[in-house]
């Protein structure tokens, strides 16, 4: 569909000695391979027509002035009308092209427009889009997995154009297509660049007549409140000596008057959440003309965007939410969601249906309502409610702390417990406090009117503990919480989200563990749906990996074991021969900090021709810094396992230490109990999620076309042993090296000098 091609002049004659075509007939293309265009004069006037060399109807596309007529440059803005006018040649086909060929719309898109700009017509992202195409008309749920290259964001965004489009014109409104994401670089990629370059090439050929819009939602907390401000504002102002800086900010600045979005003001994380939005707003006495209650009203309106933009947590939490929460509304119902990064929903999932208990979640309740006493309470039992409430918090997390053994913390730091009877008898004792403390105050605005509510919501889940994993967790700056989720995970996703009447496309690089998607649709509650509602496909990447990558898994290495010196010291070796063969330009792949931080004080004396970076729990800036460096080391864990870009020569060696097995948290150890066999429980959970964290980890070393490299697998159990063959099935494409010699090698034959330099 719609291309346009020069090569029917003489054909165009032809009609013109049968009478089938105007006298003075000047041929200007071919439409479709069908239908000629062309133009003739009358007076000074140009008349357009459109001929169907098929049934030799022509019909009238439209007229010009003889000194301005349309030329190769212009001819492609003739698309619309040329659709428009071959209707009357006897082709029905465009009385309602997207309704009536919705597959080949999508083909035209990719093969005909799209590389008018550049794009390069790749056979699998075509199929790749109208696969999501069909699962989002035709399924609840469509899992398309598309590795790196295969160019998913603009399949997913065309295919779900044309499915709100063709719901536009069989339903007669408007409706918003929902894309949830993992990561803000992506949804800003989307709503700055993506749909607004769609869209430009879609109005040039007609296809849509107004520009496609796209917002990113976020969560209240980014959000501006005038009552919080003002709150805020008073207090510090009773203190101008130690706020002065702040309050000049503010004045400066006017942010009374200019506030709204927070993320775009330069502002200490912790002075934004004292003024952003908060709690229920429903009471405020500034709602009349409170810029969030506005912006969530328009967010709301039908028709407002065609694409809102979230992220996975505000997305669960909008199912979550009830109907008349801001959460809710601030997203509207949609028939059609995308949901990006899909190997990170579960994780998302299991916080947003779990809930989490801080030590200091009381003190900050107490701060808030400490001056909200109502005057039916006396102030010295306001205050002896206040003082329980803090004493009862403090017994409760004394006793937690001491059901963690010294040195038990994972290198997650959590750990799985069951809450005995004493310390139940004490969340319910804060329950029925808090209670009391309620009953005893005075509503403020508004703005604190749902912490309360909120903290007895929580702590009652963590009575009713045979429905939930519970684990402690320790944060940096040691403090304390407690956490749980739902056991069966599963369940909860199939009620909560999948039986919904929405069609879901999830789509990421890695959701199957290299065989299948069988452990992703058990984990996710997808394999609890029908299974003509669920549909698959896969689109391998398009690089050449067996010229530009090579892996080496050493057969000499020792088992793991964290503890032994020895290990410890094998690992350090081999790592710096690897480093030296690459020439740096390496990221090393820990699954433990203590094993990175050994390794790291072992070889960072040894590595002084390279710009060495070491990753901390609290320090994810050196990703960045390691971006910019020439032949740098970064010793990492963590994030640096997925969803980091490191395009070029920066990147040209990836270590992986271990294999990413799980680690034991409460989840993991539920259903080591639930299974009963260990080695049923290694091969139907830890081996499945090990494979697919194994590949996100490999997939950082080639991100483009031209990348090269090698993946290098430290971990004894990926060379001999049950494992091997499955480790092989995943990583297949990478062709094998036996030694750091043939790495070294690999790397001269593909780099050139200035990787060297």
């Amino acid at each position: 569909m719609f291309e346009i091609t020069y090569n029917d002049s003489d054909k165009l004659q032809n009609f013109i000695d049968a009478d089938k075509a105007y006298h003075g007939a000047v041929y200007d293309f071919t439409f479709e391979g069908r239908f000629i265009v062309y133009h003739f004069f009358v007076k000074d006037t140009a008349r357009y027509v459109a001929l169907d060399s098929m049934t030799g109807y022509g019909s009238e596309i439209t007229r010009r002035r003889k000194d301005n007529l349309y030329d190769s440059r212009s001819y492609r803005s003739m698309t619309p009308m040329v659709l428009d006018s071959i209707k009357y040649t006897g082709d029905k086909r465009y009385l309602n092209v997207i309704v009536n060929n919705p597959l080949e719309v999508i083909e035209s898109i990719f093969r005909t427009i799209l590389p008018e700009y550049g794009y390069v017509v790749r056979e699998e992202q075509i199929k790749l889009s109208q696969d999501m195409y069909l699962g989002l008309t035709g399924k609840r749920v469509a899992i398309c997995e598309a590795e790196v290259g295969t160019g998913k964001t603009l399949a997913y965004l065309i295919a779900s154009f044309v499915a709100k489009e063709r719901y536009t014109a069989e339903y007669g409104f408007n409706i918003p297509v929902t894309i949830s994401t993992s990561s803000i670089e992506l949804q800003k990629m989307i709503v700055e660049n993506e749909v607004p370059q769609l869209s430009r090439m879609l109005q040039d050929y007609g296809l849509i007549k107004h520009p496609l819009s796209a917002m990113v939602r976020k969560g209240k907390e980014h959000y501006f409140c005038k009552a919080r401000y003002d709150d805020y504002l008073e207090k510090i102002t009773e203190h101008k000596e130690k706020y002065q800086n702040l309050l000049d900010y503010f004045t400066s600045n006017k942010i009374s008057v200019r506030a709204f979005d927070l993320d775009l003001w330069d502002m200490p994380a912790a002075i934004k959440g004292k003024i952003c939005v908060k709690g229920r707003c429903s009471h405020c006495e500034h709602r009349g003309d409170c810029r969030y209650s506005s912006y969530v009203q328009a967010a709301n309106e039908k028709g407002a965007v065609d694409f809102q933009v979230t992220n996975h947590n505000l997305f669960l939490t909008s199912i979550k939410a009830s109907d008349g929460e801001d959460t809710f509304r601030i997203i509207q119902r949609s028939p059609y969601v995308v949901i990006d990064e899909a190997h990170k929903l579960l994780e998302t999932a299991q916080a947003t249906f779990g809930e989490q208990f801080s030590e200091g979640m009381i003190q900050k309740y107490i701060n808030s309502v400490r001056y909200l006493k109502s005057k039916r309470v006396k102030e010295d039992v306001f205050n002896f409610l206040l003082n329980k409430a803090r004493k009862t918090n403090q017994q409760l997390f004394a006793m937690l702390r001491k059901l963690i053994p010294d040195g038990e913390f994972n290198d997650e730091r959590t750990f799985g417990i069951t809450i005995p009877d004493a310390a139940v008898s004490l969340i319910l004792r804060l329950t029925n406090i808090i209670k009391l403390i309620e009953a005893g105050r005075k509503s403020h605005r508004g703005a604190y009117e749902m912490d309360g509510k909120r903290i007895i919501k929580v702590l009652e889940q963590f009575v009713r503990q045979n429905d939930s994993n519970i684990w402690l967790e320790l944060e940096d700056g040691n403090g304390l919480f407690l956490c749980c989720c739902p056991r069966n995970m599963a369940s909860v996703m199939e009620k909560a989200v999948w039986n919904r009447s929405v069609s879901y496309v999830l789509t990421s690089g890695t959701m199957s563990d290299g065989r299948d998607f069988s452990f992703f649709k058990k984990e996710n509650g997808i394999a609890r749906l029908s299974k003509h509602l669920v549909s698959e496909c896969s689109t391998a990447s398009p690089f050449d990996y067996q010229k530009n990558t090579r892996m080496y898994i050493p057969e000499d290495m020792p088992a793991p074991e964290n503890s032994s010196e020895d290990y410890i010291d094998a690992i350090t070796e081999r790592i710096l021969q690897l480093i030296d063969a690459t020439n740096g330009h390496t990221a090393i792949l820990f699954t433990s900090y203590k094993v990175l931080q050994a390794v790291y004080e072992r070889a960072i004396h040894r590595l002084g021709k390279y710009e060495v970076f070491c990753m901390t729990r609290n320090n994810r800036k050196v990703i960045t810094d390691f971006r910019k460096s020439k032949n740098g080391v970064l010793f990492a864990s963590g994030s640096m396992w997925e969803g980091v870009d490191c395009v070029g020569d920066g990147l040209s060696s990836v270590i992986l230490v271990r294999l990413p097995f799980p680690l034991r948290t409460a989840t993991m150890e539920q259903r080591k109990e639930a299974v009963g066999d260990v080695a049923k429980f290694v091969h139907e959970y830890a081996v499945p999620e090990m494979l697919i964290k194994l590949r996100q980890g490999v997939g950082r070393l080639i991100r483009c076309e031209t990348d090269t490299g090698v993946i290098s697998i430290l971990d004894s159990r990926a060379a001999s042993g049950s494992y091997v063959p499955r480790v092989k099935m995943a990583l297949r494409k990478y062709p094998t090296v036996n030694s750091v010699e043939e790495v070294r090698s690999f790397m001269e034959s593909v780099k050139g000098e200035d990787y060297y330099a």
